[in-house]
């Protein structure tokens, strides 16, 4: 990982945290808050990969997959600001079933690694997707009975990522080489 990229990864966890603690806050609303962020960012990027088959995709080898792809999340868009508009307990398992699905990527990625031979620690990416999928889980199964708890439950799980985020943008870097190429050289003193 280059210096740009974990000062990067730095940002994004800090933000993930403070968005972590105004889920939590917010409580109930702060389900609406994400279910509403989530569905622009799938509406946009819907359009985006239509624009791109129109564009450029339509003449390339395969490209009618971008078409079905951009169709296809159009569609989810459309569905989850229906079911943002039923009572909670639909929120409750569409937060849940994305946070299990992350968590899910998460383990398929540190085997991928671990295959790879790469230098990075797959127990910690391993690690982390069993963390997310339990708190999807359990965020799932109590989320049914009360609603309400599956902000704190999110909010938990965001709190996780940007943490582990600042965490593994400081591992295995020596951060020693880059303070002394920044380092004011002083003259020497000799006269």
């Amino acid at each position: 990982m280059t210096l740009m990229r974990r000062i990067v990864n730095i940002i994004i966890g800090l933000g993930t945290i403070a968005f972590a603690f105004l889920i939590m806050f917010l409580g109930r609303d702060g389900l609406l808050v994400v279910m509403a962020i989530f569905e622009i960012g799938l509406l946009v990027y819907g359009i985006y990969l239509l624009f791109y088959y129109f564009i450029m995709a339509r003449h390339m080898v395969g490209g009618q997959l971008m078409l079905f792809l951009g169709l296809f999340v159009l569609g989810l868009s459309t569905v989850i600001l229906k079911v943002t508009q039923v009572p909670e307990r639909g929120l409750a398992i569409i937060v849940a079933f994305a946070l299990l699905l992350a968590g899910g990527l998460d383990i398929v990625r540190s085997f991928e690694i671990k295959t790879r031979g790469s230098q990075t620690s797959w127990r910690f990416t391993l690690v982390s997707g069993i963390i997310e999928a339990i708190l999807s889980l359990v965020s799932l199964i109590i989320g049914l009975i009360n609603p309400a708890f599956t902000a704190i439950m999110l909010g938990l799980s965001f709190l996780y990522s940007g943490v582990s985020r600042v965490v593994a943008a400081f591992r295995r870097y020596n951060w020693m080489r880059v303070i002394k190429r920044f380092k004011v050289q002083l003259p020497n003193a000799k006269a």
